[in-house]
C-alpha cells in the first residue's frame, strides 16, 4: 500500500520556520511540496528542509504552477526553484533527493542570487575561492565593495570548505553523492521577516542607530552530511571502543557539549574524517576565523546542525567602533530541536553600498 505523503504547501513555507517544517515532515518517507502559489522568499528554510530530506534519501515531489503564471515566476526566484530549475522538465517534478546534484550555477536577476554546488568553488586556497566567488557574484549582478569582498570571500571559504571536507561524506554510504550547496543573495533591505535566531542581532543593530533599509548580503552554506558534532564523537568512540558511536543516539546535552568543543576548542577530525582540501586554515581554527571575520564585517551567523543551533554576531556595544570584535563564544540554544543530520550556515552581512563597485 502506497505511503501517504506529507504535504507542504506554499502557505506552510511562508508561515513556518525551518524547525517547524522539519517537525511537520517528521519521519515520512515521501514529502510533497506544492508550490501552486507565490511564496515568500526565505532561502534558509528551503536550505534546511531540502538538505534534511536529502540526508535521509527520502522521496521529494515538487509540483510547480504553470510556466506562464506569476506564481511560477515567484517559484523560480526562490531558492528551491533555483535548485530545481533546469535539472528536469516534467511537471510536476518528481525525483529522489539523494540523486539531486547541481550541474551548474544559476543566477536569478530578479532576486540577485548566486547558487552553486559547493564543489564548484575552490576549497584549496582563499585566493582561488575569492576569484571563483567573484565570477559567480558578477554573473548574478551582485555588487560588493572591493573593500569587503576579500573578507566576505574568506568567511564563505571557511563554511564552504567545511562542507566539502566534512559534509560531503555519510557514514553509511561514504561514496555516495551528498547534497551540498552555497547560495549568496543580495537584498536592498530587510523587512520584518527574518530568521528567528537573527532577531537579537537586528534589535541590537537598530538600537545602535542603524537602518535595515540598506544593502545586505545573505550567505547560505548547507550540506546533508553527518553534522558538526558527529565526526569527532564517532572517532573518539571508535578509539575508546565504546558501544555507542552515534552521538545522535545519545542525550541532546551530549551532542550540545560536543558541538561546543568543535566550535570553540579547536576539536577537529581533519585528516581523519572526510577529505583534506584547505591547508591554509590551521586545524580546528575555522569556526574561530569565522567569528573574527564577522567582527570585522559587523555581521551575524547561525549554524544549524543535529539537534542544535549556535549563533554569533558582532557585539551591540561595538557597532560604532573601528576595532574588530573580540571573539566571544558561540551561543548555543538550550532547546532540543528537530533532528537535522547535516550542517547549515546562515550568515548576514550589512553592505557599505557607498563603496559598492562592479567586481
Amino acid at each position: 500500500m502506497p505511503v501517504k505523503p506529507i504535504v507542504i504547501t506554499a502557505t506552510d513555507l511562508s508561515s513556518l520556520d525551518s524547525d517547524q517544517l522539519l517537525s511537520r515532515v517528521g519521519r515520512s518517507s515521501h514529502v510533497d511540496i506544492r508550490l501552486d502559489e507565490p511564496v515568500r522568499d526565505d532561502a534558509f528554510k528551503f536550505a534546511v528542509l531540502v538538505s534534511a530530506l536529502a540526508h535521509d534519501s527520502r522521496r521529494l515531489t515538487v509540483a510547480t504552477p504553470p510556466r506562464r503564471s506569476r506564481a511560477y515566476t515567484s517559484v523560480q526566484s526562490s531558492l528551491l526553484g533555483t535548485l530545481l530549475w533546469g535539472m528536469a522538465d516534467p511537471e510536476p517534478l518528481d525525483l529522489q533527493t539523494d540523486q539531486l546534484t547541481l550541474t551548474g550555477s544559476r543566477a536569478s536577476e530578479a532576486s540577485r542570487r548566486f547558487c552553486a554546488h559547493s564543489s564548484q568553488l575552490s576549497s584549496n586556497t582563499r585566493e582561488e575561492f575569492r576569484d571563483d566567488l567573484a565570477v559567480g557574484l558578477r554573473g548574478a549582478g551582485i555588487r560588493v565593495s572591493t573593500q569587503q569582498l576579500g573578507e566576505i570571500a574568506a568567511l564563505a571559504f571557511e563554511a564552504n570548505s567545511n562542507a566539502e571536507e566534512h559534509g560531503a561524506q555519510r557514514l553509511e554510504s561514504p561514496e555516495a553523492s551528498v547534497l551540498r550547496f552555497i547560495v549568496v543573495t543580495a537584498y536592498d533591505a530587510f523587512g520584518e521577516h527574518v530568521a528567528p535566531s537573527a532577531t537579537h542581532y537586528f534589535d541590537a543593530y537598530t538600537r545602535a542607530g542603524h537602518s535595515r533599509e540598506k544593502g545586505w548580503l545573505e550567505l547560505i552554506v548547507a550540506d546533508s552530511g553527518m553534522g558538526m558534532a558527529f565526526p569527532s564523537y564517532y572517532r573518539l568512540a571508535a578509539k575508546s571502543r565504546w558501544d555507542a558511536a552515534n552521538i545522535y543516539d545519545e542525550n541532546a546535552d551530549v551532542e550540545r557539549l560536543r558541538l561546543q568543543l568543535v566550535l570553540e576548542d579547536a576539536v577537529s577530525t581533519k585528516g581523519e574524517w572526510g577529505r583534506v582540501l584547505n591547508r591554509q586554515t590551521a586545524v580546528g581554527e575555522g569556526t574561530r576565523w569565522i567569528k573574527f571575520l564577522l567582527g570585522s564585517l559587523r555581521g551575524y551567523a547561525s549554524v544549524r546542525t543535529g539537534r542544535s543551533v549556535a549563533t554569533w554576531f558582532y557585539p551591540f556595544a561595538s557597532f560604532e567602533g573601528r576595532r574588530r570584535a573580540q571573539p566571544d563564544s558561540y551561543m548555543l540554544g538550550n532547546d532540543e530541536l528537530p533532528m537535522y543530520g547535516g550542517t547549515a550556515w546562515h550568515i548576514l552581512i550589512p553592505l557599505n553600498t557607498q563603496l559598492a563597485l562592479p567586481i
